[in-house]
């Protein structure tokens, strides 16, 4: 098993989540300091976003950040994209238990 990072989108417009799906083979040092890096960069353009940087540091709730429409978060699987598709579908269970009806745009 590796770990490995994700972006998730979440476009009500269109009604779906648009996920951004690391390479994988990362150790959980690695794929934590990608979402950090993800989350500088964001903190750079938008100065309330370095909150996310502080809080991930600090260690983020199940690995897991939240910004407005879009989610950060590590994993670990044997298959990247297994791993991120199982990750999404708990994901999409959740924001439909909330009322929210979307898809995935793979």
């Amino acid at each position: 098993m590796s770990w490995n990072y994700l972006q998730v989108e979440v476009i009500p417009d269109d009604a779906i989540v648009r996920p951004l799906i690391g390479p994988g083979g990362l150790s959980r040092q690695g794929a934590h300091r990608e979402i950090a890096s993800i989350l500088r960069r964001l903190a750079d353009i938008h100065e309330p976003a370095v909150k996310l940087v502080k809080a991930w540091h600090a260690g983020a709730v199940d690995d897991t950040v939240f910004y407005g429409p879009f989610t950060w978060a590590i994993y670990e699987a044997d298959d990247p994209q297994q791993g991120a598709r199982e990750w999404i579908d708990g994901y999409i269970a959740t924001l439909r238990a909330q009322g929210i009806d979307v898809g995935v745009a793979w």
